[in-house]
């Protein structure tokens, strides 16, 4: 139940206001009364949802004995007959005595007026898992909400437009993307193009030609601002061989190349550059083909805006399902850069999941732990860290579902508490396949995210939307 087309609009905004209804379980002869040991699953169903409830966020409540401790796992399988839809195994720390509430979905699309039926499952073999004692399930709520605004097409040309980068310049938005026939990022007639808005709502009708290199896939992979405020943008060549170079922009029409670093391993991919007091310019890469093995990840370094950098190798031969991808970072004081990186894993487990990267000596070493973020396929987020406020927000498209996601959080919080990160709110949508890669920026008070969707057959566009930035006290 996606839009097949990104430029219409799923459904209208609802006019209700947001109803909160609870359900008790009507458990089956498997789990008597709610009790539920691992292994265990529940299973019931929600009548006469509302007429205009297009759509719902499903949570369930649940306690443990006091005393109880470790982790527990929860999965959900919703539907409307046939139709069924497993949900992302959701983890949450037992907090014994107490009765907690999870979201094991925040959209999930319903049948207007239908039934909704469900199977809720305490998961016994994933590796998260820790905790054995009994549970009750209290309660299912099942709370109907809305459609969040259509959003603004950059490009529509004929072609597959994909891999958008986005990022502010005096006062203006510039988007940068590459176009080919196909999800190929080899192709020689792959590149890259840019377009520029003012308000992020009317996009120049002009594009802007900014690298094309022969027998080449042109391909912008990471952005940022330099220490004079012009735009920086990693731009990757892949054909018979693969190499990086860095272009610079005052305005967003004219780009120059910087550099072209000498590089090994040769990185599939920098990423977003940021700032780093006593360092100077840092972005993360990561290397590898996409295998099981031999994979890597670190930091690249420039102490003079640019013009050099130095590579540096965090880990190495890694296997796929440990190996953190286009990873977006922030500073936020005292030597701390904190990251989130997508995950490779296609397992069904608390293993795919994003992962959270951490320094706390400025990018000289680092940590690195799954998150609770695993409602994501190849997820790549990017993250904002508002000053004001230091709230972060992480920014994630998710493919299959085709939903764009963002999760909130004080930066101060979630140091060091990779499981700690709250539900995600929900920003948009695009097709469930070839579409994501989410780039995000801020420009005054608002954020301004950008990624690709397919809009019909063979054809894929690059859309944005825009959000204000968060309140200092919406965020905890």
């Amino acid at each position: 139940m996606h839009p097949e087309d990104s430029e219409v609009p799923f459904f209208e905004q609802s006019s209700y206001q947001t109803i909160h209804s609870r359900y008790r379980f009507a458990p089956t002869d498997s789990a008597q009364h709610g009790n539920m040991s691992p292994g265990d699953v529940i299973a019931g169903s929600v009548s006469a949802l509302p007429a205009d409830c297009f759509a719902v966020r499903i949570q369930i409540v649940f306690s443990a004995a006091p005393g109880s401790s470790g982790e527990v796992v929860f999965r959900g399988y919703l539907g409307h007959g046939a139709d069924e839809t497993a949900t992302p195994p959701v983890r949450s720390v037992l907090s014994g005595g107490r009765v907690q509430t999870i979201t094991l979905d925040p959209y999930f699309f319903s049948i207007p007026g239908g039934e909704l039926e469900f199977r809720i499952e305490r998961v016994r073999e994933d590796p998260a898992a820790t905790a054995f004692s009994p549970i009750t399930l209290e309660a299912l709520h099942v709370i109907p909400v809305q459609a969040p605004a259509a959003p603004v097409t950059v490009d529509g040309s004929a072609g597959y437009s994909t891999w958008p980068m986005i990022q502010s310049v005096n006062g203006r938005l510039i988007c940068i993307y590459s176009r080919g026939t196909g999800h190929d990022i080899g192709e020689a007639v792959r590149a890259v193009y840019a377009r520029g808005s003012a308000d992020g709502i009317h996009w120049d009708k002009e594009e802007i030609p900014v690298w094309n290199t022969a027998g080449c896939g042109d391909v912008p992979v990471g952005k940022g601002i330099d220490e004079n405020g012009e735009l920086l943008v990693w731009i990757r060549s892949y054909g018979k061989e693969l190499h990086h170079t860095l272009f610079r922009s005052g305005d967003g029409r004219s780009f120059t190349p910087v550099c072209r670093p000498e590089l090994d391993p040769m990185p599939m991919q920098m990423t977003d550059i940021v700032h780093v007091p006593t360092v100077g310019l840092m972005c993360l890469w990561f290397a590898g083909t996409y295998q099981e093995e031999h994979n890597s990840w670190g930091t690249m370094v420039s102490c003079d805006n640019g013009a050099t950098w130095e590579q540096r190798i965090v880990e190495a031969e890694l296997h796929i399902a440990d190996w953190p991808t286009e990873p977006s970072a922030v500073y936020f004081g005292e030597g701390r850069i904190l990251a989130v990186g997508r995950t490779e894993s296609r397992r069904s487990s608390t293993e795919c999941a994003q992962f959270q990267l951490e320094s706390s000596d400025y990018g000289r070493t680092w940590t690195k732990h799954r998150t609770n973020i695993t409602d994501v396929a190849t997820s790549t987020p990017s993250l904002i860290l508002d000053p004001e406020t230091g709230i972060l927000s992480n920014y994630y498209f998710h493919r299959l579902r085709g939903i764009l996601k963002c999760r909130r959080v004080k930066a101060v919080k979630i140091w060091g508490r990779p499981l700690d990160w709250p539900e995600p709110e929900i920003l948009g949508f695009g097709s469930p396949i070839d579409a994501g890669n989410v780039n995000a920026v801020r420009m005054g008070k608002r954020h301004f995210v950008a990624w690709y969707s397919r809009r019909s057959s063979g054809i894929s566009g690059i859309l944005a939307t825009g959000c204000p930035i968060p309140e200092k006290d919406s965020v905890m």
